[in-house]
């Protein structure tokens, strides 16, 4: 998303977005590249994903975050705020988004239980488990 000392390269703020229902998603995102080191400093709906953290050349992280869409949408921001100091963190910071997954969270109130059935969805077409 951004790397200062390279002048192609905007340092401003970045953010990517996707429209969906108000609802609560599970968000699963996957950063790092194989060859390159990265600097992270993201957040999802607001909430911290991954902050200050540098991943060398082939060095990988996956989280899922519970987000609420309160506005219809889900957006990942880079959150790198120290721009101007020198050798602040944001100086190395060019952040690779591999994959996002989004799914609606489902509420489990059996989760855990001994007896565990199973959930049952109706597909209108069949059962899925």
């Amino acid at each position: 998303m951004c790397k200062a000392d390279k002048p192609e390269i905007s340092c401003d703020y970045a953010e990517w977005a996707i429209k969906v229902p108000i609802a609560k998603y599970l968000v699963k995102l996957t950063v790092g590249d194989e060859k390159l080191e990265g600097g992270y400093s993201l957040k999802i709906n607001g909430q911290p994903f991954l902050m200050g953290t540098m991943l060398k050349p082939n060095q990988f992280f996956t989280k899922t975050l519970v987000v609420t869409a309160d506005d219809e949408f889900i957006k990942v921001t880079s959150e790198c705020m120290d721009q101007e100091e020198p050798t602040g963190f944001c100086r190395n910071v060019w952040s690779r988004i591999n994959f996002i997954s989004i799914e609606q969270y489902v509420d489990l109130p059996n989760m855990g239980k001994e007896k565990d059935e199973g959930i049952v969805k109706n597909m209108g077409c069949g059962n899925s488990f």
